[in-house]
């Protein structure tokens, strides 16, 4: 109860402006990370049925060599668009994309209802990809938005609160996905299954196309004084932005990773933690696939 009344006193202790900021600031991570949670574990049960369980080391492997290119596309768009703006396009391009895919998902050659499983079912590769690059781009998007709209002060009083957003979000749609793939009869069809599915990347789309109405609610509602962030570097962007000079580079990320070791030693922390969480990740999915027996008891494990 105590953390309860802290969280509630916190809440209301910030400015009215500020406190509808940091509102629509936690809804909109909550729909993030709602949309993540879903899709994440959806991304592993059409990749095994697609394409095969012993490819997933492959795929992540792959998959570091595929979004070479997209992330130094990522920093020029950083450069060129606002913070804003690249949020509001890539939270759109996925749920866009995740529709299309949930259509497809039920498609008899190329979707779930294939049951034969080959390397060469490149649906299976391309939604593995496009979820795997949902983390970096549209997490790392929301940070960057978040940031250049929060000074310091801001950031030690909300930030903790708009963490607590995002389990809030990512909770409740674990729950809705256990419950829309809970058996509800003794007899299971491929095709009753491959709805719930449907019925699952639907709401992850459309949790991910709440995002740019958030965002622009956001933009229109909350005073300009209170989007934006450090001040002397707000100043200093505003400038470069009116003279068409670019603030960085899209070798920029490397060029810090060498000059700070501060920086590379942030990257290693995160690196080696990402490496053990896929090894990891991986002993679950061997786990899961041995004690499953349908696509419903794949993604429930």
């Amino acid at each position: 109860m105590a953390t309860i009344k802290q969280f509630f006193s916190s809440f209301f202790s910030v400015e009215p402006q500020e406190r509808l900021k940091l509102l629509l600031l936690s809804v909109t991570y909550a729909c993030i990370i709602g949309s993540y949670t879903i899709t994440k574990d959806l991304r592993d049960t059409v990749f095994l049925s697609t394409v095969g369980a012993e490819y997933q080391p492959i795929a992540q492997m792959v998959a570091w060599v595929v979004f070479i290119i997209p992330l130094f596309l990522y920093a020029k768009l950083v450069d060129t668009l606002r913070r804003y703006q690249l949020l509001f396009g890539l939270a759109l391009f996925y749920g866009l994309i995740g529709l299309a895919f949930a259509y497809f998902l039920s498609d008899a050659s190329i979707g779930l209802l294939n049951t034969q499983q080959s390397v060469y079912r490149l649906f299976g590769w391309f939604f593995y990809f496009f979820i795997e690059g949902y983390l970096p781009f549209v997490v790392g998007a929301f940070w960057a938005f978040t940031n250049s709209i929060s000074n310091q002060e801001a950031a030690k009083k909300n930030y903790g609160l708009l963490a607590a957003g995002s389990k809030i979000g990512g909770m409740a749609t674990a729950l809705f996905a256990m419950f829309v793939l809970s058996p509800k009869s003794a007899h299971h069809t491929i095709l009753n299954d491959i709805f719930s599915h449907q019925i699952l990347l639907l709401v992850a789309s459309v949790l991910s196309l709440c995002v740019p109405c958030i965002v622009y609610l956001l933009i229109k509602r909350v005073p300009s004084s209170y989007l934006h962030g450090y001040e002397a570097a707000y100043k200093v962007e505003k400038d470069r932005i009116k003279k068409g000079e670019n603030a960085t580079g899209i070798w920029a990320g490397l060029n810090m990773l060498i000059r700070y070791p501060y920086v590379l030693g942030m990257f290693g922390i995160l690196f080696f933690d990402e490496i053990m969480s896929r090894i990891i990740g991986f002993q679950r999915i061997w786990v899961a696939k041995t004690q499953s027996t349908s696509l419903v008891d794949l993604s429930m494990f």
